[in-house]
């Protein structure tokens, strides 16, 4: 059976207390994707959403909200209007060029919202020739 969470919790079925995951290893609070629903964006761009965010700022120090793609699918930029801030996570040798730029563009409204671009999953023997300018670059 699925776990209850933020679904659960936007449709009004289900409390934070009740579906808050506490990580004993890392000590992070988790609050899982929930039973599902048809209607996620409208849930994302919800007044719930904003108070359910706006609760949780009294209780965390960080909030982390991982999303979808932002290409495909629209959920991602729904979250960039009502977040602090974005890290938009870029998968080296996979994610295009191009893909990255149209990206940014879309984010272009909330463009104030950027804190930066992660790039994950670097080979370091690839990215061996790549510096930064500073003297720091990737050891091969």
């Amino acid at each position: 059976m699925p776990k209850r969470g933020l679904s659960d919790l936007l449709a009004g079925n289900a409390d934070v207390d009740e579906v808050v995951v506490h990580d004993r290893a890392t000590g992070v609070d988790v609050i899982p994707v929930g039973t599902g629903t048809q209607d996620v964006t409208d849930f994302l761009a919800s007044e719930r959403m904003r108070t359910l965010i706006e609760k949780l700022r009294g209780h965390y120090d960080y909030i982390v909200l991982d999303a979808a793609p932002l290409l495909p699918v629209i959920d991602a930029l729904t979250l960039a209007s009502i977040v602090d801030k974005v890290l938009m996570v870029v998968e080296w040798g996979r994610t295009p060029r191009d893909t990255v730029f149209e990206a940014l563009n879309v984010l272009r409204p909330e463009a104030h919202r950027i804190a930066g671009v992660v790039l994950n999953k670097v080979d370091p023997k690839q990215a061996s020739g790549y510096g930064y300018g500073y003297g720091y670059g990737y050891g091969g």
